[in-house]
């Protein structure tokens, strides 16, 4: 119920037009680049400038915290369902703080050093996915309908995980698709 409360609070806070920053892209073909705007409310309610070859992209800073607070409370659940060690446990979540934060800076940064933190990222990622799925053996000992809740809740984490890079490059790394649609 926190993760809950505090996704509900993250999406509150978007919906009333918090928790995000405006990019806006200035300039046509490979001179083109992205720059954060300065005047947040103006550029967010302006329609796209065809014209000059600008458009505007909401960054949402805010879902990397809210990602950042509630992912390890739902692995700290997943992992009490298991008999991992204590120090795998701490790596998965190490893995999943750097995963997050990785992609937040590779976000946040309009620069080519963004492709380097969307690498750390995905290295993380796959780290992490690893970890959980070590939690297939250690749950061996315990009854059947444990392992099958820890195998349906694992599978569903390790998918979505899997599918995070290829969402970042088109929403935040590319910006080819908007941040809504994903």
């Amino acid at each position: 119920t926190v993760a809950v409360a505090i996704s509900a609070g993250s999406y509150l806070a978007m919906a009333s037009g918090n928790g995000f920053l405006v990019l806006r892209k200035l300039g046509a073909g490979p001179a083109s680049g992205w720059v954060y705007s300065s005047d947040l409310l103006n550029d967010a309610l302006q329609p796209d400038d065809t014209a000059h070859h600008s458009r505007t992209y909401p960054f949402l800073w805010i879902r990397y915290c809210e990602l950042l607070l509630t992912t390890p409370l739902q692995l700290y659940t997943l992992f009490a369902l298991t008999d991992l060690p204590q120090p795998t446990v701490m790596m998965g979540l190490f893995c999943n703080t750097m995963m997050v934060t990785c992609f937040f800076l590779a976000a946040a940064i309009n620069a080519p050093a963004e492709w380097a933190f969307f690498l750390c990222a995905s290295l993380f990622a796959a780290l992490l996915i690893r970890i959980v799925h070590s939690g297939f053996e250690a749950t061996e000992k315990r009854s059947r309908p444990t392992k099958r809740l820890f195998s349906r809740i694992a599978s569903i984490i390790m998918g979505a995980w899997a599918a995070l890079p290829l969402i970042w490059i088109v929403g935040d790394g590319t910006r080819a698709l908007p941040i809504d649609v994903l």
